[in-house]
């Protein structure tokens, strides 16, 4: 386990079977219900331990310094300075019994406990978030705005250097080999390890890296190929990212809707030359009718930035768009969403074609 750089980063009653005393005949013996219907079938659990596991890795933006808390600090611990990236990394094992990543927290703490003495490595869970600011989310039931959320599925948001998040999939692949060795019960199969890095994460990983034998890795993987995706859990801070509602108006105009996540980046917007608007959400978005009706408070508006049409055939034009999803809001993850589509070979068309390319975008219909 010396694959990380600590150092230079941071029963039935019975029934009566004969004649009874003063009685001519036998009593008629009653059937158990068994030899009836036959005896009740176990449930089977199709779950097994040789299921695949995933580990995801993508790039979530290129700042760490726009997740604040309310007085201005950052969300992540340790992190203090600009130009620090952030990565999303997710670990996924839905159709195994047991799954490895239930109670990975407390996996991995007894991991470091057992195997960091003497060592410049975190010696637990708290000092691994502290050096490698990582900030840990576990999705539930909330699902504003039909996102694909997935329930009770664990995210681990790390800012910095790629090397930190290199150490941080080690410190995984270390718990693996731990857990496994040393899980007597219940056991874990020789489950295959499929590892999924995303096209901007900036670093690469071969299997040679990994001590746990059974590692399947696949480079630059898109957003939407990933077994989790950044938009099926949590985002490090709120629940819903930014959204767009792209409409092809013609072969050569595209506009937009963006709303969600808006308050971070209401300033780039304005200095965008978009204008916003307040309007009461949907009655799909946010909390249902029946719960908001049981709280006694005002409506919460939600505020939309719109994009006029923008004529994508001329370049400046099409340029001022990418630059808004991307640029302008620090390339953080956006769901793009189609409401329209273009004809062919269309201006409009090769547009969303090569939004499809660029890594911060999720672009999909709807």
């Amino acid at each position: 386990m010396g694959k990380t750089k600590y150092a230079t980063v941071a029963s039935a009653a019975s029934k009566p079977s004969g004649a009874q005393p003063g009685n001519v005949e036998a009593m008629p013996q009653v059937p158990k219900a068994s030899a009836v219907q036959g005896s009740p079938r176990k449930k089977v659990n199709v779950r097994t331990p040789d299921a695949d596991a995933h580990l995801c890795v993508y790039k979530v933006c290129s700042d760490a310094m726009i997740y604040k808390d309310d007085q201005g600090v950052c969300l992540f611990p340790g992190i203090d300075s600009v130009n620090q990236g952030v990565f999303v990394v997710t670990l996924s094992h839905p159709q195994a019994y047991p799954q490895i990543d239930f109670k990975f927290v407390e996996k991995m703490d007894a991991m470091l406990a057992a195997t960091c003495k003497d060592t410049q490595r975190p010696q637990n869970w708290d000092a691994l978030m502290q050096q490698l600011h990582i900030v840990h989310v576990n999705t539930g039931s909330f699902v504003p705005y039909q996102l694909p959320y997935r329930n009770w599925q664990r995210a681990f948001y790390i800012a910095g250097e790629a090397s930190v998040c290199h150490n941080f999939l080690m410190e995984v692949d270390n718990c693996l080999v731990y857990t496994v060795e040393h899980c007597d019960f219940p056991k874990h199969g020789q489950f295959l390890f499929k590892v999924a890095m995303g096209v901007n994460v900036g670093f690469q990983v071969t299997k040679e890296d990994f001590d746990y034998p059974l590692v399947e890795i696949t480079q630059d993987v898109h957003m939407k190929e990933l077994a989790v995706s950044p938009l099926n859990v949590y985002p490090a801070q709120g629940v819903r990212p930014l959204i767009v509602h792209f409409e092809i108006v013609d072969d050569d105009n595209i506009a937009m809707t963006i709303f969600g996540d808006t308050f971070r980046h209401r300033r780039a917007f304005e200095n965008a030359g978009l204008d916003s608007t307040k309007e009461e959400p949907a009655a799909n978005v946010g909390e249902s009718p029946s719960k908001s009706a049981q709280i006694d408070r005002p409506k919460r508006l939600e505020t939309f930035y719109l994009m006029p049409c923008k004529d994508v055939s001329v370049a400046s034009e099409a340029e001022f768009v990418t630059n808004l999803l991307t640029t302008v809001v620090e390339n953080v993850i956006i769901d793009v969403r189609l409401i329209s589509t273009g004809a062919v070979d269309t201006a409009a068309y090769k547009f969303v074609e090569a939004l499809k390319e660029t890594p911060n975008l999720f672009v999909h219909s709807i």
